[in-house]
Parts: structure tokens; C-alpha cells; sequence
């Protein structure tokens, strides 16, 4: 059995390899998140996600951490996930500051070589996807290639739509052809535009009718980003406007998205009625619910759009680099 010291011991070594610039802003946040695990109870959750993951390598299976859990950095520095949330700017209370009982990991293990692994109550465990089984097995196949998360020629590859047949990936493809992302980071924001087009087709359809779209330039200090709608950073905007706690500001967030005429009236006002005393400027207050009203029903989880960003890109790196493994993977996987 597994416990808080084990856990930290293993993240404080894995600080240790990294480079000396890397290191000093690592453990800084490592210090910070480890206050947010004591002060959500979150021990026993690190702990079951770090067992759980055992348990599939004791069964040669693959498993990698996905969804909000991705924001966490110790999840990386133990290899539960191939989220850098350090290098990806995350922040670890959409996963430990957000939940009403206990904080829980969301796991996907690849089904073809498991062998009657342990499954644990605290961790939601699920299968891989074709394309996270592939890039899962070649990780473990080539151990020594080193993926670069910048490459040009991979992002040109995923342009040209030759992923497309393979994982009906066609909607990114499309996306990725018109802003031509050259960051993982952008390549999310493209997964959250996908998704955000199927609930509000004219916001991005106005977006991606400007002459050159760009994801830099839709960005404004103190505003919600458009056309690109995190709840990361809509909970940080509310927070940082009403002094609520983190916590408080994400239940607003989950109680807009779900509330309907009277409900959402009702929301407005109180959430108004409240920043007026803040902002001191009643139009001002109103006008601001209201964008956060609209702003809920397509906010999305920007851990787990950066988690499949790097599942898609790192399936193009290997078939720009490594084509025959690919393609024999990619086969193995559909047998």
C-alpha cells in the first residue's frame, strides 16, 4: 500500500531530473498544489490514481490520467499523465478545489492488453480510444524518442488532414487547415472551438469568417476569450470580479449551465445584485452576468482539451516520424 510519503518522495525525484531553469518554477507549484491536496482531502484520491496505475503496469497494461485530473503537476511528475501542467500553464484547483466530496481521477487503460487488472472505486476507470491506445503502445515501443511538442513538420501533417481516414478526426483537420496552430495549446483551443461550434455554430462561424483567424488576437485582458471558452479561465474572471473563492465561483459557473428561464432570471439577478457592490456600477454588474450567464453554457474543461490535444498531435508525430511503427500499431489496434 501506498501512502502521502511514497507519493512525494517519487514526485521530489522526479523534480530532481528535471533541468535546474525547469526545476526552481516546478517546485514552487509542486509546494502549492501540495496545500490544495491537504486542504481538499485529496490524499486518498493521488493515492488510489498512483495504485491504480500500478496495478495496470504490474499487468503490462497501459493507463494515463485524463480529464481535469491532467491540471495536476504531480500527477505528471509520477508519469500518470503526458500533461505538462507547468509548461501548459494548468491550474490544479479545476481538479482539487472543484468537487463537493472527494477529488476523482478519471483513468483510460488500453483493453487489448489488459489482463483482469484491479479496478479501484475511488479512480473511473474506462477504456482507451483507437487513437489513445496507439499513441499509448508506441510511447512504450519507442521509449527513447524523443517527441518534440513544437515540431513544425508534425502540425503541417495534421494540416494536410492525413490523419483524417484513420480516427475521423475531419472537424479538427478542417480547423486546423484555417488557423494553422503551431502550439499544443492552440491545438486544444481548436478541439474547444469543435465542440463549442456544435452548441453555438454562428459564434464560430463568425470567428472563422474573419480574413485571418487568429487565437492570440481574440484574446483581451480582464474579458472572456471569444470564441474560446475555458472554465479554467471563466472561473478565475468570476472569482477575480466578486472576491468568491474558487470553489464558490465554479458551483455559479455548474448552476448557470444548468438553470433555464426563471432559474436563469433569477441567477442574474442575484449574481448581479451581488457584484454591484464590487464594481459599484449597476449596468456595469448587470451587463457582466449576464456574460457569464452566456458564457456557461459552452464553457469546457481546458485540462482535457489540452490531454486530447497531445493524444491527436503525438499520433502525427509518430506517423510523420516513425511511419512504419504507426501504420503496424495502428493495424494491431483495429485486429
Amino acid at each position: 500500500m501506498a501512502d502521502a510519503e511514497t507519493v512525494i518522495d517519487r514526485c521530489q525525484s522526479a523534480l530532481q531530473r528535471l533541468s535546474p531553469s525547469f526545476r526552481a518554477s516546478a517546485r514552487a507549484l509542486f509546494n502549492g498544489e501540495l496545500r490544495l491536496i491537504e486542504d481538499n482531502d485529496g490524499w486518498s484520491s493521488l493515492i488510489a490514481a498512483f495504485e491504480q496505475a500500478q496495478s495496470f503496469n504490474e499487468s503490462s497494461t497501459a493507463c494515463q490520467v485524463i480529464g481535469a485530473g491532467c491540471s495536476s503537476l504531480l500527477v505528471w511528475l509520477l508519469g500518470l499523465s503526458r500533461v505538462n501542467s507547468l509548461k501548459c500553464r494548468m491550474d490544479p484547483r479545476r481538479f482539487w478545489a472543484t468537487s463537493t466530496t472527494r477529488p476523482t481521477f478519471r483513468m483510460v487503460y488500453d483493453p487489448n492488453t489488459a489482463s483482469t487488472p484491479v479496478f479501484t472505486e475511488i479512480v473511473a476507470v474506462s477504456p482507451m480510444t483507437p487513437l489513445e491506445a496507439v499513441v499509448a503502445r508506441l510511447e512504450h515501443q519507442l521509449p527513447h524518442a524523443s517527441v518534440n511538442d513544437a515540431d513544425r513538420a508534425t502540425f503541417e501533417s495534421l494540416a494536410s488532414g492525413e490523419l483524417e481516414n484513420e480516427f475521423a478526426i475531419r472537424p479538427i483537420n478542417e480547423l486546423v487547415s484555417i488557423i494553422r496552430p503551431m502550439r499544443i495549446t492552440e491545438l486544444a483551443e481548436i478541439i474547444a472551438i469543435n465542440r463549442i461550434r456544435s452548441v453555438s455554430p454562428q459564434h464560430v462561424d463568425d470567428f472563422l469568417a474573419q480574413e485571418r483567424p487568429s487565437l492570440r488576437s481574440s484574446r483581451r485582458e480582464n474579458q472572456i476569450p471569444c470564441p474560446v471558452l475555458f472554465q479554467e479561465t471563466v472561473i478565475n474572471l468570476l472569482a477575480r470580479r466578486t472576491e468568491l473563492r474558487y470553489r464558490d465561483a465554479y458551483r455559479i459557473l455548474k448552476r448557470a449551465a444548468r438553470s433555464t428561464g426563471s432559474q436563469a432570471e433569477s441567477l442574474q439577478d442575484e449574481l448581479a445584485e451581488h457584484l454591484s457592490s464590487r464594481l459599484r456600477n449597476p449596468h456595469v454588474a448587470r451587463s457582466f452576468a449576464t456574460t457569464i450567464l452566456k458564457a456557461s453554457r459552452v464553457v469546457l474543461c481546458r485540462a482535457q482539451c489540452v490531454s486530447e490535444a497531445l493524444t491527436i498531435y503525438r499520433a502525427a508525430y509518430f506517423r510523420t516520424y516513425f511511419e512504419s511503427a504507426f501504420n503496424a500499431t495502428l493495424k494491431q489496434v483495429a485486429a
